[in-house]
């Protein structure tokens, strides 16, 4: 065998390495934006949700704003919302 096929070969391999290597990398991008688009906003809303269920208000998610409440017909984000607890006398 000859070094010109022997180097031949080698780069064959190097190649199917690369190629390789390149699918992996856009196989987890892919896996990032299905986790970014799908998987995160379908948690927060649960989350969302559950968080101000108790308290009788409305709540929805937004992937750009975050958690919001409706309060007398405008949503307000969770960030600025306060419930103080009322007394009973």
């Amino acid at each position: 065998m000859s070094s010109a096929s022997r180097s031949c070969r080698v780069g064959v391999r190097e190649e199917g390495r690369d190629m390789w290597q390149a699918f992996l990398y856009l196989a987890g991008a892919a896996a990032m934006v299905f986790f970014g688009t799908v998987i995160y906003p379908a948690v927060s809303t649960g989350r969302c949700m559950a968080r101000w269920n108790e308290s009788g208000f409305t709540a929805k998610y937004d992937e750009w704003t975050g958690c919001k409440i409706q309060i007398d017909g405008r949503w307000i984000p969770e960030a600025n919302v306060q419930i103080r607890p009322q007394n009973s006398n």
